[in-house]
């Protein structure tokens, strides 16, 4: 998921000590290296020079095996038969050809030359030769986009255990006064990672593959819902714990039943959550028009000082108040939420220049929810979040444990509107100068946009973790050994940033393996050259033969230019001449061929007069 707020810079590890593993959803892992994003547009890079290299020894490997099967068995001493030079003269074209697409254009113009040739075996050996070129050509385009496609996986790094930060429990679960300002302070450290969800949730409206995580189901007359989400060690981005899952499935009903009484003297409904006597909550409306609507939720253990340790029951309930009442709004509603009644003004607002026409009705029903969170781990469902708690389960550290007691031990739905605020409902954000739109407000909406930051917020626990700052806050810190070291293995989560790119450790390993296992291949060949002289005489004849095809072009140009015979080969050396076989392959064959030249156009020596007989007298 690619919404939410960047984290700190020193909340993540990079370069070579940062080898980690990426959770996949399928349930395993895939090993990655962490480097900046500079760092890894440069091995990107490099890594695709590498790729050319390989490219062009695989090829130059494919055309010795191709002139091992392939090349002419003529005997020594002999001159091969017509026939068998036409067969090779694809094998040299092939062999010289310095890359598979010129390969192919050689072997596909050498087909059609001998796709109808009475030759015997030339129709067969252009065609292999053809579909080996086309294959070369295939495999070095497909290596080349398939590998560097691959080499990046993502924008995500292993988080650094010295910026993890879980709040110690006891802080929140001390006794006497003290409990209430400690739970505040913890309270002010969570509402952050609430208010990013609630943000993100906004923010992914669009997204329709968030909004599909969350499963729900709305009566026509938003009577009741009920709605299903999954969270994953994926989700939570857990390198060694893909497999770990926390289903939530829940209903909620409308409950006008809470509504108690209404107070004038102070004008605030009053509620009875679940029926209890001695528990209630105000709902303030006269006076509260200048505020957006907001939510309040409530959990059944609310009263309970001990909620963050004590183990709750599988099935959890929680409430969910609307404060509406007496929204002026231009608009009408029927939604139980914003049910709309006529305007009525007061002396506050009786010298308004446009008066609303309507505001929403007191008494708006409560929501009464009934959640049931089941985690599984290795095929083994758990109640709560107390009983995976328990390191024989799950090799978790210490501080894990805390920080997913304080995400789940109620329902995490009521964190996240609390922390919210003015902020909970999506109708606050029509709210303009003490009117709001009740018509395009909806219980829907706002739940929908609510379950959704919930799971943003579920899949964030460990994030979350690194957003806080440590050494900024005056609750210890759980997730240290009891001096200034982190625990062993906090650090094992991974966190996503534009700032760092994740490269494929298998990739960065196999492509310089590959290159130097060629390299090696090709040094052996070389060696072979050098310790077999047929094999490099062999090889010489096939560089003879292209060297003479371009000497046969070099004359069409030389005659043209008008270049003399004499002139030819000085021009052949220097234009075609390469290190280490200038005189072998090059020279002597231009210099022999202005030899023969010569000879062919220099007439005989005239032979010498017969010397006539000495005379003698008789």
């Amino acid at each position: 998921m690619d919404i939410f707020t960047d984290v700190p810079e020193n909340s993540y590890r990079t370069g070579p000590s940062s080898v980690f593993y990426i959770p996949r959803e399928r349930g395993d892992t895939l090993k990655c290296l962490a480097v900046t994003r500079e760092t890894g547009q440069y091995l990107t890079a490099l890594y695709t020079v590498l790729l050319t290299l390989i490219i062009s020894a695989v090829w130059k490997v494919a055309t010795i095996v191709v002139m091992g099967f392939f090349s002419p068995r003529t005997p020594p001493g002999t001159t091969p038969h017509a026939s068998a030079k036409i067969r090779n003269m694809g094998i040299v074209g092939f062999w010289n050809a310095r890359e598979p697409l010129e390969a192919l254009w050689f072997s596909g113009d050498y087909f059609r030359r001998v796709c109808w040739s009475p030759v015997r075996g030339a129709r067969k050996r252009g065609g292999g030769l053809l579909f080996l070129a086309a294959a070369g050509v295939a495999v070095s385009y497909f290596a080349s986009i398939f590998v560097a496609g691959k080499l990046v996986v993502g924008s995500m790094a292993p988080a650094s255990a010295k910026a993890v930060y879980v709040p110690t429990v006891a802080a929140a679960a001390g006794p006497g006064q003290g409990d209430v300002a400690d739970q505040m302070r913890l309270q002010a450290l969570r509402a952050p990672a609430a208010i990013r969800a609630i943000g993100s949730a906004e923010a992914a409206q669009a997204d329709t593959t968030v909004r599909k995580r969350v499963k729900l189901d709305v009566a026509s007359d938003s009577s009741w819902f009920e709605y299903e989400y999954h969270v994953t060690g994926y989700d939570m981005g857990l390198q060694h714990w893909p497999g770990l899952k926390q289903t939530v499935t829940g209903r909620c009903e409308t409950d006008e039943s809470w509504f108690d009484d209404y107070d004038r003297k102070k004008d605030y409904d009053v509620y009875r959550p679940w029926g209890l006597d001695n528990q209630t909550r105000n709902v303030v409306m006269d006076g509260e028009r200048k505020v957006a609507p907001y939510a309040t939720a409530l959990s059944f253990e609310w009263q309970d000082a001990d909620t963050l340790t004590r183990i709750p029951a599988k099935d959890l309930r929680y409430g969910i108040l609307v404060h509406s009442s007496h929204r002026a709004s231009f608009r009408s509603s029927s939604d139980p939420w914003y049910a709309t009644e006529e305007y009525v003004e007061t002396g506050d607002t009786s010298r308004l220049k446009t008066p609303p026409g309507c505001r929403v009705a007191s008494r708006r029903p409560a929501l009464a929810c009934t959640q049931t969170d089941v985690w599984s781990y290795k095929g083994v469902d758990y109640a709560n979040i107390y009983d995976l708690s328990d390191p024989s389960i799950i090799d978790f550290p210490a501080a894990w444990f805390i920080q997913l007691q304080l995400d789940f031990a109620r329902p995490r739905i009521i964190d996240v509107i609390n922390a919210a605020g003015a902020s909970s409902l999506q109708s606050a954000m029509t709210f303009v100068d003490q009117f709001f739109d009740a018509e395009t407000a909806s219980l829907h909406r706002d739940i929908e946009r609510l379950l959704t930051a919930t799971w943003i917020a579920s899949c964030h626990t460990f994030r979350n973790m690194v957003m806080v700052g440590v050494g900024t806050q005056n609750i210890l810190n759980a997730a240290t050994d009891g001096g200034a070291q982190p625990q062993a293995g906090v650090d094992r989560f991974i966190v996503s940033t534009p700032r760092v790119m994740a490269l494929r450790f298998s990739i960065l390993v196999a492509v310089p393996a590959t290159l130097a296992a060629l390299s090696l291949l090709l040094l052996g060949e070389w060696v072979v050259r050098k310790c077999y002289p047929e094999y490099s005489e062999r090889t010489a004849w096939y560089e003879a033969a292209y060297l003479y095809a371009r000497r046969k072009e070099l004359e069409e140009e030389l005659k043209r230019r008008k270049i003399t015979d004499s002139e030819a080969p000085a021009q052949y050396c220097k234009s075609h001449d390469r290190p280490n076989r200038p005189r072998e392959w090059g020279c002597v064959v231009g210099h022999e061929a202005a030899a023969a030249a010569a000879a062919a156009t220099t007439p005989p020596p005239a032979p010498p007069s017969p010397t006539p007989p000495p005379s003698g007298g008789h």
